[in-house]
């Protein structure tokens, strides 16, 4: 075997070798959860006086900022579980925030839902355990260079 590519292999395991050995995990995450949900609402009703059939599942929810920086929010989504999900009339539920969130402080988001009540009870919807599994939130924070 020629000796420059023995070389180049045994270059290109050292290499390997060496760019394992690195702790890449060794620095904190760029982004901790400093967001939380601190106080949340929900509500049904009827979405239209001379109609049953379609209802509307409102919600209200504050994002606490308890990090050291400034969050700008540009949207927050709720994430419906699969049983509720199946009975909404439309897909897009994102609420643009579009706000900056200081050190400590909350911002509240409100949106609503209509969803189809054909065919089933006031029981069979209260029979549904979870309306609202957890909140998608677009954010943004600016970061010191070190």
């Amino acid at each position: 075997m020629d000796r420059t590519l023995v070389f180049g292999i045994i270059l290109f395991l050292f290499g390997l070798m060496l760019g394992l050995s690195i702790p890449w995990e060794s620095h904190s995450p760029v982004q901790e959860t400093v967001l939380s949900i601190s106080d949340s609402t929900h509500s049904i009703g009827s979405a239209a006086d001379n109609s049953t059939d379609v209802q509307l599942y409102s919600y209200n929810f504050t994002l606490y900022n308890h990090g050291n920086e400034e969050i700008y929010v540009e949207y927050a989504e709720p994430v419906f579980s699969e049983e509720f999900g199946k009975l909404l009339l439309s897909d897009d539920h994102r609420v643009y925030v579009n706000k900056s969130i200081i050190p400590e402080s909350t911002v509240q988001i409100s949106g609503d839902a209509e969803f189809n009540m054909t065919d089933l009870s006031k029981e069979d919807i209260f029979q549904i355990e979870t309306f609202t599994t957890e909140i998608e939130v677009n954010s943004m924070f600016i970061m010191p260079f070190p």
